[in-house]
Order: structure tokens, then C-alpha cells, then sequence
């Protein structure tokens, strides 16, 4: 069975395949193609979730920060390491605190 705009979902995959990030997508933005390669794409960044996570724990334990082991409690640790991160010595002035604090 094809799909609505008559592409085949091989397709759309052989395009996300050639595709760096969202912006590259050679759909026009609110097709229906469009949707199915950012799905595609999506799909393809949550595939490496585990790795990312576990990547980043490393980095941030490597850098002196905090030892995540995926509780909230650990979340709220980093932002308060990386808040102290970002008024270190390349503090620009701005006082990036969200406003509902």
C-alpha cells in the first residue's frame, strides 16, 4: 500500500538516511513527507538515548561534576553544577535564572 503522497516508505527512509538534521529535510515543511522523515529522524536520535546518557555521565563526572545515575535527584544536582559552570569565569553578566524561580 503506498502512502498518501504516493512515495513509499523506503523512501522516506532512504532520505532520512541522507539527512544530517531536521533542517536538511527536501520536504516542504507541513507535508506529510516532511512529518514522516522528522519521525524517522526522531526515531534515530531516541535509538541513541542510552548512549548519549551514558556519555554525558562520564563527561560531567570527568569534569568534576556530579555523578548521575538517571534519578531526578541526580537532574537537579547537574543543573545546580552547571549553573555554577555558567557564573564560573566566563560569566557574561546576564542573569540567565529562568523568571518563575
Amino acid at each position: 500500500m503506498g502512502w498518501p503522497d504516493g512515495v513509499e516508505l523506503a523512501e522516506y527512509v532512504r532520505v532520512a538516511e541522507g539527512v544530517g538534521n531536521i533542517d536538511e529535510n527536501p520536504y516542504v515543511l507541513g507535508s506529510y513527507g516532511y512529518w514522516v522523515v522528522q519521525d524517522i529522524l526522531f526515531d534515530r536520535f531516541m535509538a541513541t538515548r542510552p548512549a548519549r546518557l551514558e556519555e554525558l555521565s562520564r563527561l560531567v563526572a570527568g569534569s568534576g561534576g556530579p555523578v548521575l545515575d538517571g534519578s531526578v535527584e541526580s537532574l537537579a544536582e547537574l543543573d545546580e553544577w552547571l549553573r555554577g559552570v555558567l557564573r564560573g569565569p566566563f560569566d557574561d553578566g546576564v542573569d540567565w535564572d529562568v523568571v518563575w524561580e
